[in-house]
């Protein structure tokens, strides 16, 4: 069984490492053409590797997955990094 420290260090970099990813994709940014390449070639699941911050969860889970193999866990974490990376990016990096 994880240890809910494992967890939160876990939710903690999986959300850092999302919104560095997205911010890392937008225009004019370094990793620009990994959101061009998936827009053209990621069809559907364009949102969940580069274009929506909460819809990142649902890919960028999968490391959790691999420590934990737990599907009930798995399915909780994804809802959580989805919180997270939403609260990390609203309060640091939203300019509205």
């Amino acid at each position: 069984m994880i240890e809910l420290i494992t967890i939160t260090i876990m939710l903690t970099l999986n959300g850092l490492s999302c919104n560095g990813l997205y911010l890392a994709t937008r225009p004019g940014m370094a990793l620009e053409f990994v959101d061009k390449w998936a827009v053209a070639y990621a069809g559907r699941f364009y949102n969940a590797i580069c274009g929506c911050i909460t819809c990142m969860a649902s890919i960028w889970s999968l490391p959790f997955w691999l420590v934990s193999h737990n599907p009930i866990y798995y399915v909780g974490y994804i809802f959580a990094l989805a919180a997270v990376n939403t609260a990390i990016y609203n309060t640091f990096f939203d300019e509205q």
